[in-house]
């Protein structure tokens, strides 16, 4: 039998059968891909610009944006940190959460621990964190931005603070031991 399979794939190859059937199966699973892409992406669960892109042109570009609210204790009330002044770093916190191309993903324990080691301004304190996108509408035609999650951070002494939220319309919550960099 491996002298018929091997005359078999002999036969392919003097007639270039091989290569071809190859290419063919790479293209359909590419095609596969892209379906499956769009699919995600209609369905809002995957940033359209990421993953291959196939969905790009479909809605306009998201425009991930981390916003940080602090209470403010003499206002009682929250107080949103300026991005243009730099008040918070949110790179790590963005990179821990693959910059927000699962976009109804919950941020990790690891990812808020690592914004609260960039912020140690903030560590300790009452904050909420926001991921706003820009959003379409057809009627009448522009663009607005709109909070899509939103995560609350309480702490419970030095060393843990509980964390819950909201992405995507689905309620999560947890906490985690911190300890701060030294």
């Amino acid at each position: 039998m491996s002298s018929e399979g091997s005359s078999l794939r002999a036969a392919w190859q003097s007639a270039g059968l091989l290569p071809k059937l190859a290419v063919a199966g790479l293209l359909l699973v590419h095609t596969i891909w892209i379906c499956v892409h769009l699919g995600l992406v209609a369905g809002e669960r995957i940033n359209p610009w990421k993953l291959g892109g196939y969905g790009m042109y479909t809605v306009p570009h998201l425009r991930a944006l981390t916003h940080v609210y602090l209470f403010d204790e003499a206002q009682q009330g929250w107080t949103e940190l300026k991005r243009s002044e730099r008040l918070f770093n949110s790179y790590r916190f963005d990179r821990a959460n693959n910059l927000h191309v699962f976009r109804c993903t919950p941020p990790s324990s690891e990812a808020l621990s690592a914004f609260m080691d960039d912020n140690p301004h903030l560590r300790y304190r009452a904050i909420t964190i926001v991921l706003s996108e820009m959003r379409f509408s057809r009627d009448p035609v522009g663009e607005s931005r709109e909070a899509v999650a939103s995560v609350q951070i309480a702490w419970g002494g030095q060393e843990r603070f509980a964390y819950q939220g909201q992405v995507c319309g689905t309620a999560f919550q947890g906490e985690t031991d911190y300890r701060a960099p030294t």
